[in-house]
């Protein structure tokens, strides 16, 4: 399940990273764990990749074996699953009538935005209605 909205050309960069994903799984097995990236350096991959020096060849490796592939596509898993369940357990979400996890963040943020203004101006007309 995607977590935000995607364009078509996300859905070809989907693709083509699935294609190429697909590949490395089938063409280059590594059961031994030669060279394998420890687990924290692959979970960076996933949470904070601007953290890493991606100029580093070491990090090349993960293009070349098929066990940290599938560690990455699984750390992904768990990362898409946890920002699901704290978009819909998110206080600013519930109630709202939509369904949060599949809206683009920054519509979401305009809506709550666009919400708290229509309210603090209703009540501002209630205010000069009772006074």
């Amino acid at each position: 399940m995607r977590l935000f909205h995607s364009t078509a050309h996300d859905k070809d960069d989907t693709r083509l990273f699935e294609t190429l994903e697909a590949y490395i799984l089938e063409h280059y097995p590594n059961p031994e764990r030669v060279e394998c990236l420890d687990r924290e350096a692959l979970r960076c991959f996933v949470e904070t990749p601007n953290q890493l020096d991606l100029t580093d060849p070491k990090y090349l490796h993960v293009v070349k074996c098929a066990e940290c592939t599938r560690e990455l596509h699984d750390l992904r898993r768990i990362r898409e699953a946890r920002i699901q369940q704290e978009a819909e357990s998110s206080p600013a979400f519930s109630g709202a009538g939509m369904n949060a996890v599949q809206e683009p963040r920054r519509r979401i943020v305009r809506i709550v935005l666009e919400t708290r203004i229509f309210v603090l101006r209703m009540v501002a007309r209630l205010k000069g209605v009772f006074h």
